[in-house]
């Protein structure tokens, strides 16, 4: 008797919830492929640069770029 009730509507929550999963898996991929891409360029630029530039400068800016992209660079403006 509940089954004929309960079923439909959790059929439906379900690929509510698995349409949900998906947008947010693909946000954090994006997001984290965007980070990835800052610390290979931040990598590139020591190299092309051979030390002149120093690691703590350069992944210093990334860390300001991932805080920004993240909106965690707020509170400190």
């Amino acid at each position: 008797m509940y089954e004929n009730i309960l079923l439909p509507n959790l059929d439906l929550q379900k690929r509510a919830s698995m349409k949900t999963a998906m947008a947010l898996g693909g946000n954090q991929l994006i997001m984290y492929t965007t980070l990835a891409c800052y610390f290979w360029a931040g990598a590139e630029i020591i190299v092309f640069y051979k030390g002149a530039i120093a690691a703590k400068d350069v992944f210093s800016v990334i860390f300001v770029l991932m805080n920004g992209t993240m909106g965690a660079a707020g509170a400190a403006a």
